[in-house]
């Protein structure tokens, strides 16, 4: 359909389907929407989302006839013995109904109305055509027999599954007599030795399928993070749920091998990224998306009802063979890689920037969880370490914008294993960019991650201290990480224990304990990390019972965003010296050298002072929904905080040390003074593991993070296709739109692009009945944009 003529007759046609109504099932009419188009371009460009919403809105019968029409024709074409013939039973006929149902179905789930009207068409039992009568109507002889059939949207995810191993058309063509569906897997790698041949044909159509099962999935899109959870998507649910084991396993091992033998730092023509499309890279983007689709999906439970098993899941955690987990690692760390060897280029921007990152991290997060044999074997050969410094420097990278999966540090965390090993001596700074590396450095694996930034405590000190509060889901993650490799870190630096008081210097702050009705737990958990370290390795770690007690009020200490805006009015008293009545209890019994000991700011938690300072004399919301704490609310937690290790070891050292100690560097003869101290009443108690739990807030968030990655690099890695889900209301997430990009040096096909896209949008604004379109300009739909920004 490459002429304008048959681009015309193309719209035409769209036209009518919103015009006429009630077009006969049988009429020829229908033919043309996988007989005409040329490429799934001209579907989605000439096909516009106004002409969907006409449909759907005016003639909500001929679009259940087209979903019809076209699902028919492609189960004929998969059934047909030569399909893929280009005369008897063409593939582009297959690819154009395919386009067609990717191009219509987010547009049916966007409108919450017809909610029952998708399940009825696509979800419950039907009778079709007989095959007698699907040849006999070929033949142009109307014979009506039909038989019981399994859900419409059951039988095209079935077909979908098949033709991604169809001969011919996903994978290379089968000889004579032999089954034109093969099982086989696509690349070398876990499950097989060997790879298929592959043709750019076939890459293609792999990616024209796998666009379509996403968009099956995506009714998650239109779901608020809430609902989510609880409610789940039926195509996802009956996709995860196949028990057939061959089919999930070859489905499972060609996403992963596809996925992780992509190379991005194969030789190239230098900036050829910047004028052409990358196919393979297409291909990897959708198998990743896919994958991670089905891993991460939590079948919902039904009261009454055994949930079932996400078999996708299952066997992903199944995994046990070394070599399988070598190529597991070796390719998330090749992917993961590439962007740090890419600003290192001698040809700045030659190399493009791989845009799914964020999900090779999600991945690694998912088999870390269900696996355990992975986690012990990255923990065991020590590649975990290099994971530790790749995703910390993804955090600070993304530590403002879109990327916040941290949750795998906490699952790695819990192994004793992985704590202990940080105290091996770092030595590979020389392989890390030249923006983390520190001057000079020489220490262990937990001294440089927490100074610089990319270790456990930094990067919580960090992420917290300068997130201006966008992180503040995963701030109880964040701070597991420190419970947990706590008690296992030996001679901790003087710079390390800074940050560490620094950080809780910040967290102690009124202003922060005051901000929300939460925040003050977090301050509980970094007390338990800190009491770890006195109470297993207060000998090795005598820095620490130093820590950075400067006295000098004029420095500014970063301070966590609170959630508040406006500044806590109980700060300048809650600073003020109490009276020995109004000392609590996990102060009593301490001198005034004690507690001077204390860090600056930190408060005295005087229930006076606070009652005084406080407005509210009850806990909860104002009027104005603003968090009010007060007096009775302060009295719930503040003695529970845990502080008696820490204040014992004041008490006792205070005695001994002198206090000008700690204003400059120790000496190494009285760090030997303080690791000799017996300390009186500390006692090691027992070691406990934070694990993560997932609650349906915290699933809700995670799903909305990858269907927000898969929404945002729709419009990347198709560079002009335009994006499935563009335009349509969704509710997972927020996007804001941003005007389109010119054209620049960096992007000299901009300007083609953009007399193309002039050309083709007034191609699909004529109306050639010479009627108003209807529906238009009613405000029900988004202002066409260039390009569309996920706001997280």
């Amino acid at each position: 359909m490459g002429a304008s003529d048959s681009k015309l007759v193309f719209k035409k046609g769209i036209f009518r389907l919103s015009e006429d109504r009630h077009i006969p099932s049988r009429d020829a009419y229908w033919a043309s929407f996988w007989e005409l188009p040329e490429s799934s371009e001209d579907i989605f460009s000439l096909f516009a989302p106004a002409d969907v919403r006409r449909t759907r809105d005016n003639a909500p019968e001929n679009l259940e006839s087209l979903i019809n029409a076209v699902t028919d024709r492609l189960f004929v074409l998969r059934h047909h013995p030569s399909f893929p013939d280009p005369e008897l039973a063409p593939d582009r006929e297959a690819l154009n109904c395919i386009r067609v149902l990717t191009r219509v179905l987010p547009f049916i789930y966007e409108k919450e109305s017809l909610q029952q009207w998708d399940d009825e068409l696509f979800w419950l039992p039907r009778r079709k055509p007989t095959r007698k009568a699907v040849i006999a109507n070929e033949a142009k002889t109307l014979v009506d027999e039909f038989e019981d059939a399994k859900p419409l949207a059951e039988e095209l995810i079935d077909t979908l599954l098949d033709l991604l191993f169809f001969s011919d058309l996903t994978v290379p063509k089968c000889p004579q007599g032999k089954p034109k569906v093969s099982y086989a897997i696509w690349q070398s790698g876990v499950g097989c030795n060997t790879t298929i041949p592959t043709t750019r044909e076939h890459e293609s159509n792999r990616c024209e399928i796998l666009r379509l099962l996403l968009t099956l999935a995506s009714r998650c899109m239109y779901l608020s993070p809430a609902v989510l959870p609880n409610q789940g998507t039926k195509a996802l649910t009956y996709i995860c749920t196949c028990p057939d084991k061959q089919l999930v396993l070859s489905v499972l091992c060609s996403l992963l091998n596809t996925t992780l033998k992509y190379n991005p730092a194969s030789w190239r023509v230098p900036y050829n990224a910047l004028v052409f499309k990358d196919p393979k890279e297409m291909l990897v983007t959708y198998t990743l998306q896919f994958l991670l689709a089905t891993v991460v999906y939590p079948i919902p439970e039904r009261e009454g009802v055994m949930t079932p098993k996400n078999y996708y899941r299952h066997f992903f955690g199944r995994l046990h063979r070394p070599q399988d987990f070598q190529f597991v690692v070796d390719g998330m760390t090749r992917i993961l890689n590439q962007p740090l060897q890419a600003n290192s280029s001698y040809i700045p921007g030659a190399q493009t920037t791989i845009k799914f990152a964020p999900e090779i991290i999600m991945l690694f997060w998912e088999i870390t969880q269900c696996n355990k044999r992975f986690r012990s074997f990255i923990i065991d050969t020590e590649r975990a370490y290099d994971f530790v410094i790749l995703i910390l420097f993804y955090a600070l990278e993304y530590k403002g914008g879109r990327f916040q999966a941290r949750g795998c540090e906490d699952t790695l965390s819990v192994e004793k294993n992985f704590g202990v090993n940080l105290n091996k001596a770092f030595e590979a700074q020389d392989t890390l960019p030249q923006s983390i590396r520190i001057a000079g450095f020489r220490g262990t694996y937990g001294d440089f991650l927490i100074q610089r930034g990319t270790d456990w405590y930094q990067s919580i000190y960090g992420l917290i201290t300068t997130s201006q509060g966008k992180l503040t889901a995963i701030y109880p993650a964040l701070l597991a990480v420190i419970n947990n490799t706590a008690a296992h870190l030996e001679g901790l630096s003087a710079p390390t224990c800074s940050r560490i008081m620094q950080l809780f210097n910040s967290m102690s702050s009124p202003s922060f304990l005051l901000a929300n009705e939460t925040n003050h737990a977090l301050l509980r958990s970094l007390l338990e990390a800190i009491n770890s370290i006195v109470e297993h390795q207060y000998s090795k770690d005598g820095t620490f019972a130093i820590g950075d007690d400067d006295d000098s009020d004029d420095e500014a200490r970063p301070t966590p965003a609170a959630s508040s805006p406006r500044e806590n009015p109980s700060v300048a008293s809650s600073v003020a010296s109490a009276t020995d009545d109004d000392v609590p209890r996990q102060l009593e019994g301490m001198s005034e050298k004690a507690r001077g000991k204390r860090p600056a700011g930190a408060g005295t938690f005087s229930r006076q002072n606070s009652t005084a300072s406080l407005g509210s004399p009850v806990p909860g919301q104002s009027q104005s929904g603003v968090f009010e704490p007060s007096a009775q609310w302060i009295d719930t937690w503040l003695a529970d905080l845990p502080l008696h290790t820490t204040l014992t070891l004041l008490q006792q050292l205070s005695a001994l040390i002198s206090r000008q100690l700690s204003a400059d560097t120790p000496s190494s003869a009285a760090l030997g003074k303080i690791r000799d101290v017996h300390l009186v009443g500390v006692e090691p108690s027992p070691i406990r593991v934070h694990s993560f739990e997932w609650s349906p807030l915290a699933l809700g968030w995670y799903e909305s993070l990858l269907w927000g990655f898969i929404f945002a690099s729709e419009m990347q890695v198709s560079k002009g296709t335009v994006g499935v889900w563009n335009t349509t209301h969704i509710k997972l997430f927020r996007v804001q739109e941003t005007a389109p990009q010119g054209p620049t040096l960096t992007s000299p096909r901009g300007a083609v692009d953009a007399v193309g896209s002039n050309i083709v949008s007034r191609i699909g604004a004529i109306n050639l009945r010479g009627v108003a379109a209807p529906g238009a300009g009613n405000g029900n739909e988004q202002a066409a944009p260039g390009r569309g920004r996920l706001i997280e």
